[in-house]
């Protein structure tokens, strides 16, 4: 048995094929249905996807052979990715290189062997893939082009492997650091509360209390939306319907007294926003619930607010109305110069959109704004 020759890069040809981190790993579909090609198209009972390390050949996929890998001195491809030509061998106990080989003499007794080297984009020769026969052959000019097609698709599979494995470990580091701004995010957003509930309870002025209330409610509806985004499957577009449920539904818990039996209507389905709309949005909703909370209902135990979000002709139309007695009254009073009222206007103009108050034939107020320009800034689901 002849000397294996080693190739002149193999510093760096060792160093690229460890850095597609494969040896030793499970069989993978994409791999072994290459083999059974090559060993189809070549009709042999023996296919290979032959892996050469420093000192062993490691099968990535095989057909026809129990044997996982064996030594780099009885490898013939260990002889194959010395050049980027295809080694064929007729009949190696006529070869001086490979007619002492045990893997010749004994089992599995090879007599044909036909391989491609496997060249990574960068040249270097990782292994190949190869057809082996236990009697003598020759490869046709069709079976030859069918395996050096095959192994450009093996280095696609093993570049492939390698980017999902680069995403994959990028995004784990994205969740890692997601994971610890919203946390963090969180926990300032709860000190915050902290700070404004403490703040209420020392102040003794009915109207400096409800002003700090409303302050905490506009802090609970960013960390809703905070919270929305987190554990959704899509941190780019909020699911429009659940996330305004579960506003109303908060609003609710901090506004309604226990006695007061006051029912939401929310219909939004089917509408994903973005963030940078969701939020404005969610902060409108905030505002015109909170208002109706605090003058549609006076004296009143029994109400309906009435909550929707609908797409038409390029424009996203949000109402917030309600059936507050003495609506007409009610709106005198609510459309006062106020902080909330300015705070809509603005994330109305936020959104390039306009804000219109109730009116006749319209009972509710309402936000009205394009559709953001790029196509996957809304969506439906």
């Amino acid at each position: 048995m002849s000397r294996v020759p080693i190739p002149a890069s193999e510093v760096s040809r060792l160093k690229t094929l460890l850095g597609y981190e494969i040896l030793d790993t499970p069989p993978e579909e994409g791999f072994d249905d290459l083999v059974r090609l090559a060993s189809m198209v070549c009709g042999t009972p023996i296919a290979l996807i032959s892996l050469v390390d420093s000192k062993r050949q490691w099968f990535k996929a095989r057909v026809g052979l129990d044997a996982t890998e064996t030594p780099r001195e009885m490898a013939f491809c260990a002889h194959a990715i010395c050049t980027v030509d295809m080694l064929v061998v007729p009949d190696t106990t006529r070869d001086e290189r490979f007619s002492a080989n045990p893997l010749v003499t004994d089992a599995p007794n090879i007599r044909f062997y036909a391989g491609m080297p496997l060249i990574a984009p960068d040249g270097e020769a990782l292994g190949t893939i190869c057809a082996i026969d236990r009697v003598p052959r020759q490869i046709t000019a069709e079976q030859r082009s069918a395996l050096e097609c095959i192994s450009r698709q093996v280095v696609s599979q093993l570049e492939l492997r390698r980017a999902r494995a680069k995403m994959a470990a990028v995004l784990n580091e994205k969740i890692v650091l997601l994971n610890e701004v919203n946390h963090r995010v969180k926990n300032n957003l709860q000190i915050l509360q902290s700070v404004i509930d403490m703040q209420s309870r020392r102040t003794a002025d009915a109207a400096a209390v409800d002003a700090l209330r409303e302050v905490k409610s506009r802090v609970r509806s960013m960390a809703l939306i905070h919270d929305t985004l987190y554990i959704s499957n899509n941190v780019a577009h909020v699911k429009v319907a659940g996330f305004l449920k579960r506003l109303t539904r908060d609003l609710h818990a901090a506004y309604a007294g226990a006695e007061a039996q006051i029912e939401f209507a929310v219909s939004a389905e089917g509408i994903a926003l973005p963030m940078k709309a969701a939020i404005p949005c969610g902060l409108i909703v905030n505002e015109l619930v909170t208002n109706a909370f605090k003058y549609a209902f006076v004296g009143r135990t029994h109400g309906r607010i009435n909550v929707a979000m609908t797409v038409l002709d390029g424009t996203v139309n949000l109402t917030v109305s309600d059936d507050g007695a003495g609506l007409a009254h009610a709106e005198s009073n609510r459309t006062e110069a106020s902080l909330g009222t300015t705070l809509v206007e603005l994330l109305a103009a936020q959104l390039n959109g306009t804000f219109a108050r109730p009116s006749e034939g319209k009972p509710g107020y309402s936000v009205s704004f394009p559709l953001p320009s790029a196509e996957s800034d809304i969506q439906s689901y």
